[in-house]
């Protein structure tokens, strides 16, 4: 398995597709992604600018732009929970298992 630091960076992770990009580098919700609960600043950022966004695009009457922002909000939850995940799985890794006998 390669290490992650081989692959090319995406928007809060390792992006491991291996050519062309077939999402256009909308990275939040791509498959193709690893998420690195490291770079979750990078995805709040992307959140924080997606609800404003969609803030002007309901005002406007935009409604296919808005479903497509809702979709990468939804789609980008989705990732924050992996990240959290990936942090507890981390988290519980680091403990020793402890056996208690009752038995005497």
């Amino acid at each position: 398995m390669l290490p992650i630091s081989s692959f090319r960076i995406g928007s809060g992770g390792a992006c491991t597709s291996h050519g062309f990009c077939k999402v256009h580098f909308t990275c939040i919700g791509c498959p193709a992604k690893v998420p690195d609960p490291a770079k979750r600043d990078q995805v709040l950022q992307k959140v924080e600018w997606a609800q404003q966004q969609l803030q002007y695009y309901q005002r406007e009457g935009l409604s296919s732009e808005a479903r497509q922002l809702e979709q990468m909000l939804q789609a980008a939850d989705a990732e924050l929970r992996e990240m959290d995940s990936i942090e507890h799985f981390r988290t519980d890794a680091q403990r020793a298992p402890v056996v208690e006998s009752t038995y005497g």
